[in-house]
């Protein structure tokens, strides 16, 4: 869905398969390297609040983590992906 979400919203596709490998990989570069980016990295990296699913430990807070990360990396690319995708002129 990411890929997805990505591809509507840059409307490339070269341009949206690197974009899908290349953002979380500097994303995950950036967390581990400035402090200040590790606590919000807990809460927006997709590969961090997807762990806690395919173990079987969901609490309330793993549950929020996952919400926000899907919400910023998916429902938004879509969301204005969508727009972008119904305003352009039919070619």
């Amino acid at each position: 869905m990411q890929g997805v979400a990505l591809g509507m919203l840059i409307m490339n596709s070269a341009a949206a398969i690197v974009t899908y490998f290349a953002l979380p990989t500097l994303w995950g570069i950036l967390t581990s390297t400035v402090q200040w980016f590790a606590d919000i990295g807990r809460w927006v990296d997709l590969n961090t609040t997807t762990i806690p699913p395919s173990t079987h430990e969901m609490d309330g807070d793993a549950w929020a983590r996952l919400a926000v990360s899907v919400s910023i990396w998916v429902l938004v690319p879509a969301a204005l992906g969508l727009v972008r995708l119904l305003r352009r002129e039919v070619k």
